[in-house]
């Protein structure tokens, strides 16, 4: 199943799935934080200034999903809080199961 309606921020791609995010910079620590709307909201540390908070964002994700970070690519957003990741290689079922096993340790 699917707690806290990851699969809303999930849509299907060739390469694997698309996130919808909704980005917090400048936060006290780096966590995903739950749900916004239809995207996952995800605080990080890093500042949005120099793409800090995207490399940042990109680390996160690819820590809390268990691939490298290449495999996590910016697709839209690049200087807004709402944002779209690529995830290479992750079907959504797949990247919602492990998001949801992420932020349960997260929390």
């Amino acid at each position: 199943m699917d707690p806290g309606g990851l699969a809303d921020c999930l849509l299907a791609h060739p390469d694997g799935a698309i996130l919808r995010l909704h980005a917090q910079p400048g936060a006290r620590r780096d966590a995903l934080v739950g749900m916004h709307g239809d995207a996952l909201k995800l605080a990080v540390r890093a500042a949005p200034e120099k793409g800090r908070a995207n490399t940042g964002i990109q680390k996160l994700l690819a820590a809390a999903l268990g691939i490298a970070a290449r495999d996590v690519e910016l697709l839209s957003g690049p200087a807004q809080r709402q944002k779209r990741f690529l995830l290479r290689g992750l079907p959504p079922e797949e990247a919602a199961r492990r998001l949801t096993v992420a932020m349960a340790h997260d929390g």
